[in-house]
């Protein structure tokens, strides 16, 4: 299976960090067979060029991970996704999910999403 995982860091203040929850996803995908794919955005053009990655990879499952600060542009990237790819599922983990589960009622774009 096609897996495309996204982390936003858009005018985000740790630019140079990097979800170790993200990698550890990513690492069991990839062991377990799957396709799987990464794009950390921090600015607009990244995002507008993961959208192109993401229409020529055609993945089954688009997983964002969002802190709170950054769950608006997950929201805008999820629904830039389900436009371009109506079929594929996208679900969002993370520590904003996790504190605030009512978030995907927020979002309906999201098809779900992992708290803890």
């Amino acid at each position: 299976m096609r897996v495309y995982f996204i982390l936003t860091n858009i005018n985000g203040y740790h630019e140079d960090t990097y979800s170790f929850g993200l990698a550890s996803i990513v690492s069991v995908a990839k062991k377990a067979g799957h396709d799987a794919r990464v794009a950390v955005i921090k600015d607009r053009a990244a995002s507008r060029a993961a959208l192109h990655d993401i229409e020529s990879f055609h993945p089954a499952v688009v997983g964002f991970t969002s802190v709170s600060s950054q769950f608006n542009f997950v929201k805008e990237m999820s629904d830039a996704v389900k436009k371009r790819l109506p079929g594929a599922v996208a679900v969002c983990g993370g520590t904003h999910p996790t504190i605030n589960p009512e978030c995907i009622l927020e979002c309906k774009s999201m098809d779900g999403i992992f708290i803890g």
